[in-house]
């Protein structure tokens, strides 16, 4: 309940699949194949009473290829009723039959790897076809839970060498086509996805899902940080400082501009209007074309962006952390009074 039906429900009310503000990453970041289906279902369904479906499902079909692979180990059918008994005196097993979480459906899609594994190596006879499926329940297994590409990874290794040591170039060719087109059809899509999001940039989820509603993309925002130093450097080289923020508890910003001569444009809210005085050009932040008015003005308005200035340089002399200590001191000093 905690990242799987939630991205579901997310993405169906935001009718996208879009990362969404949330604090649990695990609903944005990880593997999405299993909840892709989850959310078909509901939506063609327009229930969730077959949210469960897919474990379910992926239970009968890990319990027909676990036979198959002991079928390819010539094992009979007695060893084969006990396999199956064995799986389902599991308590987990059966559990998670029952649930929409990922892990069967990630360990159908493992065994099924396994079972193609064993087909390759064991004959060279519907190569092809063996290995598309391979690459098939590989890939998708990582797309349902990214743990899969670990566990693959001995076995990935082994192909390899089997396939190296067979010296039949032909058959090494297709492997190699087939993974390439696999990866590429199937994951990549997902993981650049992930990078764009979450890996090339220093914005939060949130502000990168605010900036996508807003139909911008992340090259159009510019995200910088440094000291004090880089501050000052870009407070004195703005043409003015915008500040459209609907609370503050204070707003030292304002004084930092200020004291860089950089003219303020900002909210009509909180403590801006006491702290900000006759040094900025107030606009109301829930009303967009308002905003838009204030910014051409001061654009526009040479005088009245020097007038803003002057005014910052007389204002901000009414404020030091000097003042701030005493006036702070001098409250103590009443209440204990």
């Amino acid at each position: 309940m905690a990242y799987h039906l939630p991205r579901v429900e997310h993405w169906i009310q935001n009718k996208n699949i879009y990362p969404y503000p949330t604090n649990i990453v695990r609903q944005v970041l990880t593997s999405p194949l299993s909840e892709y289906i989850i959310a078909n279902f509901q939506i063609l369904a327009n229930t969730d009473a077959f949210s469960n479906l897919v474990q379910f499902a992926s239970f009968i079909f890990i319990l027909f290829s676990a036979t198959l692979i002991f079928s390819i180990f010539k094992i009979g059918i007695k060893g084969q009723l006990f396999l199956l008994l064995a799986l389902l005196s599991l308590p987990m097993l059966l559990f998670q039959a029952t649930t929409t979480q990922t892990d069967l459906l990630a360990s159908f899609f493992f065994i099924s790897f396994i079972l193609f594994a064993l087909l390759i190596i064991q004959t060279e006879d519907n190569f092809n076809t063996n290995f598309i499926f391979l690459a098939l329940s590989l890939t998708l297994g990582i797309l349902t839970k990214y743990h899969i590409a670990i566990f693959a990874a001995p076995i990935v290794g082994y192909l390899l060498f089997y396939l190296i040591k067979k010296k039949n170039n032909k058959n090494t060719i297709f492997a190699v086509l087939i993974s390439c087109l696999t990866i590429t059809i199937i994951l990549v899509p997902l993981f650049t996805r992930n990078i764009y999001f979450f890996g090339s940039s220093d914005f939060t989820i949130l502000e990168i899902n605010i900036i996508k509603r807003l139909g911008l993309n992340l090259d159009q925002i510019k995200y910088f940080s440094g000291d004090d130093k880089k501050l000052n450097f870009l407070y004195s080289k703005a043409y003015a400082f915008v500040f459209p923020s609907f609370y503050e508890g204070f707003g030292i910003p304002l004084l930092e501009s200020m004291n860089m001569g950089c003219p303020i444009v900002c909210s009509n809210t909180s403590s801006f209007l006491e702290v900000a005085n006759d040094a900025a050009l107030f606009f109301d932040p829930h009303n967009s074309e308002d905003i838009k008015d204030k910014l051409e003005k001061i654009f526009y308005d040479k005088n009245l962006r020097k007038k803003l200035i002057d005014n910052g340089y007389s204002n901000i002399k009414k404020f030091s952390w000097e003042k701030c200590a005493q006036e702070t001191l001098n409250v103590y000093k009443n209440l204990k009074k």
